[in-house]
């Protein structure tokens, strides 16, 4: 039942493209930041907003990780500002990658 889960999470989160559709890559404006296990929602959020931030989503199933929007050019110093945020493990740009 376990493998049977993982195949079917694997085929809703792969992203199927027709060749030349669409390029693996960064996605411009969005950086996903994983916080320690111990960090409320609401704290997650607060700091955000406290940036001028927004959250778009977070991980299915996983209160950890966060799909932040920024300002579009300005990702990778935005990692870099929330990675010194003390409740923050790892902050990277959101990836995009496609079946062609």
């Amino acid at each position: 039942m376990y493998k049977l889960w993982l195949l079917i999470l694997a085929m809703i989160t792969i992203t199927s493209c027709k060749k030349n559709q669409c390029e693996d890559g960064p996605v411009p404006g969005e950086v996903i930041i994983e916080v320690l296990d111990n960090e409320s929602p609401n704290t997650v959020d607060s700091l955000v907003v406290s940036h001028g931030l927004s959250i778009e989503s977070t991980r299915s199933g996983d209160d950890n990780w966060y799909l932040i929007i920024v300002p579009e050019g300005e990702e990778e110093e935005w990692i870099e500002v929330l990675e010194e945020e003390s409740i923050i493990e790892l902050a990277e740009r959101n990836q995009i990658g496609c079946i062609h």
